[in-house]
């Protein structure tokens, strides 16, 4: 059973970066876009707070909707799991940009290059590694650049079953969100006066009269071991720092069923190749990949990857509703990389598992999985 649940915000949202901060010594709070740990953790708390339930009752035994309590987010019988991450406008859920696609040109109507293993591209591959192609790749044409557009679903079937995109059906971020800076003060709790100023990087997800409609965007979360009764719509929950709010939309999950069509599966069988696309980031145990990756996809070769810089990871595990402790710094895949994989040679590759098993359902990631991270799609690589 999986639920879909839109996040509305209700004003700027603050997700601050791995990089610490203390007021006073430091000027600048940096943040961006939510880590799938902020999403989980603010889904988790209103659950709690929904059953009338603290942070120690669920640490100290099994909860009825959460499960086992596990700071590692990674014990099978927790029941709560993240199984997608999208930014939505209009209810409309569109995903990050696949990184092996660059763009030529102008921002809004780029030209689209996609870079693939034994294609022959206009590139060369940065690193070698045991016969492998691997991303952060170098650039002959220096006007190249990698996409930073969002995609809708649509548009992501296309791409998973014919390795197809126009420029014209992909979204500059200022689409969803944009970035404002903020004043922010320390008070001393004494004299209630004020002793540092700082500056904080908020987000502000977009609403605009479009066409005679007003357009909301947000965050939207896929979720298993929840069911629709546990949201109430309207609610609000906290995410994020300074105590923002987002309102809480249920959505239907069946608008995700497209991406699970037996048509890319198909596809997958003529050619006997296929690429894992990463929707979320994923934490892997040796740096852009690990064998416990690998091991999933046995009987099939990895031959190629793009994989741009990694992002920073890191958290906050709560131990009383005002106390915790700082979770370990990861580098993780960022969302987007994309890993290409042969089984020609292997008649026996079990296709239908893998396919059921991590195309938008289980993690890949080796931290962290019930969190969020490392949820992939399957496509059909056609060259």
């Amino acid at each position: 059973m999986s639920v879909l649940i839109y996040l509305e915000p209700l004003d700027t949202l603050f997700f601050r970066d791995h990089r610490p901060f203390i007021a006073g010594d430091d000027t600048i709070a940096e943040g961006g876009l939510p880590s799938p740990l902020t999403l989980y953790g603010a889904i988790g708390d209103y659950c709690l707070k929904k059953q009338d339930k603290s942070i120690e009752d669920f640490t100290q035994k099994n909860n009825d909707k959460l499960g086992k309590y596990d700071e590692r987010l990674s014990d099978s019988q927790s029941k709560f799991k993240i199984k997608g991450i999208f930014l939505f406008k209009e209810k409309n859920i569109y995903f990050p940009p696949f990184a092996n696609i660059y763009c030529y040109g102008a921002s809004l109507q780029p030209n689209l290059k996609f870079f693939i293993p034994n294609k022959e591209p206009e590139i060369k591959w940065d690193i070698e590694k045991n016969n492998l192609d691997i991303a952060p790749i170098i650039i002959t044409d220096h006007d190249a650049k990698p996409l930073q557009s969002f995609i809708e679903i649509a548009t992501v079937k296309n791409y998973l079953l014919n390795n197809e995109i126009e420029s014209a059906y992909v979204y500059l971020p200022n689409e969803f969100y944009q970035f404002e800076t903020r004043y922010g003060n320390q008070i001393l709790f004494d004299t209630k006066t004020v002793e540092n100023l700082y500056l904080s990087r908020h987000i502000r997800f977009t609403e605009k009269l479009d066409d005679r409609c007003y357009v909301k965007s947000g965050i939207a979360v896929l979720l298993s071991g929840l069911d629709k009764n546990d949201f109430t719509d309207g609610d609000t929950l906290s995410i994020g720092g300074e105590q923002k709010r987002a309102k809480i939309t249920l959505g239907d999950e069946n608008v995700l069923s497209s991406l699970k069509d037996d048509e890319i599966k198909t596809k997958i069988q003529e050619t006997k190749k296929f690429f894992v696309y990463f929707i979320t980031p994923a934490i892997f145990n040796q740096g852009w990949f690990s064998q416990e990756f690998l091991g999933k996809f046995t009987g099939a070769e990895l031959v190629g990857a793009v994989v741009n810089k990694p992002i920073y990871i890191s958290g906050w595990i709560r131990e009383t509703q005002a106390k915790g402790k700082p979770r370990p710094l990861y580098k993780a895949v960022p969302q987007g990389s994309v890993y290409f994989f042969s089984f020609e040679n292997n008649e026996n590759f079990n296709l239908d598992n893998i396919y059921s098993n991590y195309n938008l359902n289980e993690s890949l990631s080796d931290i962290y999985p019930n969190a969020g991270f490392g949820i992939a799609l399957i496509g059909a690589w056609n060259y």
